[in-house]
Formats: structure tokens, C-alpha cells, sequence
């Protein structure tokens, strides 16, 4: 529904997520590779010419390791690289509070 309607993404993404902007593409299960690192598919990423975030959906599944650490590293990365601005959203069944390192 997002990749048909760009109206309501943008509108999912300023209203539900709270990030400002507009013309937001929407990729699922998108490949990102780390240097000197295992590499990461983001379940759903949200992304502008100035704006990207990660939605990692954790319903009846366990957190990768240092999963989260490692989606940190790659949007620190394209903080650093494209000046762009950075979200990561993670969505759980159950309350799991977490601490990032970034």
C-alpha cells in the first residue's frame, strides 16, 4: 500500500513515524553491507534526498545479534557519508526497551 500511494507513505512516515519530509521511497527487506562486519537486511527502509529510517518489526522473532548495533553502524555511516538525517524504528510485540551505543 505504501509503494502505491505516495500521499499516504508520505503521510505514514510525518504522522505516524514523525519525521518530516516528503517524497519518501519505501524498499522492503533491503541489503546493506558493513565493513569488517556481518552484513544487515533492514525489513522496511523509508528514504528521501535527505531523510532515511529503518523499521525493524519484531513480532514473534528474536533480535539478530548485535543486530540493532549493527543497523546503527550503517545509519552513523550515511550520517558521516550523505549528511543525511537518521531514524531507526524498532516495533515489538512485547515492551523491550533498548540501549543503543550511537
Amino acid at each position: 500500500m505504501l509503494q502505491e500511494n505516495p500521499n499516504i507513505l508520505n503521510d505514514f512516515v510525518n504522522n505516524v513515524l514523525e519525521i518530516a519530509g516528503d517524497n519518501f521511497r519505501v524498499q522492503s527487506q533491503r541489503k546493506f553491507y558493513l565493513k569488517n562486519d556481518t552484513d544487515c537486511i533492514v525489513d522496511i527502509v523509508l528514504e528521501n534526498d535527505y531523510t532515511i529510517c529503518f523499521i525493524e518489526n519484531k513480532v514473534n522473532s528474536t533480535e539478530g545479534d548485535r543486530q540493532l548495533e549493527r543497523y546503527g553502524k550503517i545509519l552513523d555511516n550515511i550520517l558521516k557519508e550523505e549528511n543525511k538525517s537518521v531514524y531507526l524504528r524498532y516495533c515489538t510485540k512485547y515492551y523491550d526497551k533498548k540501549t543503543l551505543p550511537i
